[in-house]
């Protein structure tokens, strides 16, 4: 690991914790969150405690970020395929399709997708799109205001 800060460097070894990592746009975060990634299944690997890669929880901000550090994690797992002797990289490129690399609101979805049950939901539910959101609330917004119209009309009679 090169070219990193010291705070990096701590982000990226630091396994027994969860990291936040918050900087400006073009300052490395993905960087550092593909090499922490990487290094919590090097170091479960080393301590014969292998973790999967679908046991790990990455959310950044944007789809397009965690598309490209998905990538670039799949990327670098293909990279070390070249001296996997025992399989744990190709393993964890399968199992990387089934780990959670996403935003605040896939993970949450995912969560509510695999407990609609036991949270009250109709298992058949679907996120509103943020434009179907926005035109819901007017919507319901609207309708307050003409039921206020209403009863204020109903009391003046």
């Amino acid at each position: 690991m090169s070219n990193f800060t010291p705070q990096q460097l701590q982000a990226i070894t630091t396994i027994n914790n969860n990291v936040s990592v918050s900087a400006g746009a073009g300052s490395g975060k993905t960087r550092v969150l593909v090499e922490r990634f990487l290094h919590i299944l090097e170091a479960g690997k080393k301590a014969k405690k292998p973790i999967s890669a679908k046991e790990i929880l990455a959310i950044t901000f944007t789809r397009k970020a965690a598309g490209e550090m998905k990538e670039r994690v799949r990327s670098s797992m293909e990279a070390k395929l070249a001296g996997d002797m025992d399989g744990f990289w190709k393993e964890q490129l399968v199992e990387l399709e089934r780990g959670q690399i996403t935003t605040i609101h896939g993970f949450c979805n995912r969560l509510l997708k695999e407990n609609p049950v036991e949270l009250g939901l109709d298992p058949a539910f679907t996120l509103a799109e943020e434009f179907e959101a926005e035109e819901y609330l007017q919507n319901c917004l609207l309708d307050f205001v003409r039921q206020g119209l209403k009863q204020q009309r109903t009391e003046l009679s």
